[in-house]
Order: structure tokens, then sequence, then C-alpha cells
């Protein structure tokens, strides 16, 4: 079984989400920041609830993973495939 296999389907439109936005900002890998950003802008999605519940504000949460991702390198141009970075494939390793 691949690992995108043994995602659960929240969690698969959650990365096919880090990509697009990777892909739309011109980032050539898909970093935790991009897959933070998902999670919070999903509908329906745990992650917001989760922080309200630890007394985090998910908004405030969003921004920053948000301005985090505007720093990312950018690629001009073409096309490239866009792939989790070592730092995204090590949390998916972990988890």
């Amino acid at each position: 079984m691949s690992p995108r296999e043994q995602l659960t389907e929240k969690s698969q439109e959650a990365m096919q989400a880090a990509q697009t936005l990777a892909e739309e900002r011109g980032n050539p890998e898909i970093e935790p920041e991009h897959l933070a950003v998902a999670l919070l802008e999903q509908p329906r999605g745990t992650a917001a609830p989760l922080l309200q519940a630890v007394g985090a504000d998910p908004a405030r949460v969003h921004d920053d993973f948000a301005r985090a991702v505007d720093h990312f390198p950018r690629v001009e141009g073409g096309t490239h495939d866009i792939t989790p970075s070592r730092r995204t494939q090590r949390i998916f390793k972990t988890a």
C-alpha cells in the first residue's frame, strides 16, 4: 500500500489542497506550512476546533502559516513536478 493510500479521505484532500497552494504560489515543494494552511481551510475539518480547544486562535495560526508560505522560494516559467519536501516526508513517516 502506498503512503497516499494510507491517508484518510480528509488527509488526501488536505494534501491535494497543499499541492494546489504550492502550485499557485510557484513553490517547487510542498512544505508542512502548505499543509497547515490547507488543513485550517478545510470545511468541517478538525484542525481549527483542535486549536480552539487548546486556546489558540485558528485564524491567527492560519495567517502565520500563510505568511511563512509567502517567503518560500518560487520557480518561474515552465512546468515542474511539485513533490513533498523532506520536512513534509519526515512528518508523514513519523505519523
